[in-house]
């Protein structure tokens, strides 16, 4: 904590019997864990927790690989072409 720490403060820290004080100086307050903090045990791991990561993985692929432009057939672009273009001739014999 950054000077200047609180008197209350610094007596609850230090009333702490997992924290002690590494700092020197009552301006300033360090304090460290007495001991290492343990790391959470993860359970075993849920097997439809595996698959449904799976199903998503293809459903993405899938996905994909039906937007990219290469994925259309070539013969459906000029015929979308052409109906664009045909109101515009009706329009200009008009």
């Amino acid at each position: 904590m950054t000077a200047p720490v609180d008197p209350e403060i610094s007596h609850a820290l230090d009333s702490q019997p997992s924290l002690a004080r590494m700092s020197l100086s009552r301006s300033v307050g360090v304090w460290r864990l007495t001991q290492p903090v343990a790391l959470p045990v993860t359970p075993p791991g849920d097997p439809w927790h595996g698959r449904w990561l799976w199903a998503q993985a293809v459903l993405v692929l899938i996905v994909s690989v039906l937007a990219a432009p290469g994925s259309r057939a070539e013969s459906d672009e000029p015929a979308i072409a052409q109906d664009l273009s045909e109101p515009r001739r009706e329009l200009a014999a008009r």
